[in-house]
């Protein structure tokens, strides 16, 4: 992969766009899958290439600390470094006083569950209680924690990610 011209081709598209916001994965990949690590880098370097005037504000999706220790550990075994990457434990998730934004969702589960169910690949019969093994799922569904890397702070009481933009 030819990096330099990656970040080139995703400034070209985040120039087109002008976004005032951008969301990616956490630089933990959630748990450690190399395709979430890898885009968080690029869009981590491509704001950071941007003029700081035409930053976007960068959060990152994150997860409390354990929540995916044991699927990181199951998919190492399994399936090895080619789609995870070895993360140390206490690497997976962080802790609630490290997130800067929380947004209540449980008034919106069944959405969630809908982009749940987009992961085909992932399910058990189609079922979107088996995804990723399952016990995470109800986890998921009553909020969303995001961390700011870059561009315009959230407000300090900030409920969802466009405020202050």
């Amino acid at each position: 992969v030819d990096t330099a011209r990656g970040l080139d081709d995703l400034n070209v598209v985040l120039d087109g766009f002008r976004p005032h916001l951008v969301i990616t994965m956490g630089r933990d990949g959630a748990y450690g899958h190399r395709d979430h690590l890898t885009c968080t880098a690029f869009i981590e370097q491509a704001v950071e290439r941007m003029p700081a005037a035409a930053r976007p504000r960068l959060l990152e999706v994150v997860f409390p600390r354990g929540l995916f220790r044991r699927l990181h550990r199951r998919l190492r075994r399994h399936l090895g470094e080619e789609l995870v990457q070895a993360l140390e434990d206490d690497a997976i998730g962080v802790d609630r006083y490290e997130v800067d934004l929380v947004v209540k969702i449980a008034s919106v589960a069944h959405k969630k569950l809908a982009a749940i169910c987009a992961h085909d690949s992932q399910l058990f019969a189609g079922e979107p209680g088996s995804f990723l093994g399952g016990s995470v799922v109800p986890k998921l569904l009553n909020e969303e924690w995001f961390v700011h890397r870059a561009g315009p702070e959230l407000p300090a009481d900030a409920t969802q990610p466009l405020e202050g933009l």
